[in-house]
């Protein structure tokens, strides 16, 4: 009985050891996340013009809200109903689950200053993962804008999905 004891009080012992590495770890992978965070924060700090900021700043502060209209419209990644958020007075539809937004035709074009939704949608595409949440056909895939490898779904008759930060990429290449 005493050896079985003594291998209690050995595996305790252990336990507790492989306890605090493991604490250690976990702290000092806290500690680089915040250091990365603070890194990526300063870099966009720089990257966006003020312009692009107050519109980021904009959606971040609707995306957060509780209390957004739902949209009539479900997203085409989750199939979640899309809440309505506005940008420059446009209302767009944001699926807060998977973070992605959805632009009627002509919408995208007013937010990125160019003369098209997806500027290079004359160039090569294939065929989407996705369907239009209006039809429900399925979308067409293209890079928004050349060189940038940025890819955007897009039904030619009803609009553009912008999966989780693509919309964020959108506004850095304009």
């Amino acid at each position: 009985m005493l050896g079985a004891a003594a291998a209690a009080a050995a595996m305790v012992a252990l336990g507790s050891s492989s306890a605090k590495k493991s604490q250690r770890w976990h702290e000092k992978n806290k500690a680089k996340h915040k250091a990365r965070q603070k890194e990526i924060k300063e870099k966009y700090s720089n990257k966006f013009s003020e312009e692009e900021s107050k519109i980021l700043y904009n959606i971040n502060s609707q995306i957060g809200l509780s209390n957004l209209n739902k949209s009539s419209i479900c997203c085409p990644e989750c199939n979640c109903n899309f809440s309505v958020i506005t940008i420059n007075n446009i209302d767009i539809d944001f699926c807060s689950k998977c973070r992605s937004f959805w632009f009627d035709s002509n919408e995208l074009k007013q937010i990125s200053g160019y003369s098209r939704d997806v500027p290079s949608d004359n160039l090569a595409s294939r065929k989407s993962k996705y369907n239009c949440p209006i039809c429900n056909k399925s979308m067409q895939e293209y890079v928004f804008v050349k060189p940038h490898n940025l890819l955007v779904d897009q039904c030619l008759e009803h609009g553009v999905y912008l999966e989780n930060k693509e919309l964020n990429r959108v506004i850095e290449i304009s």
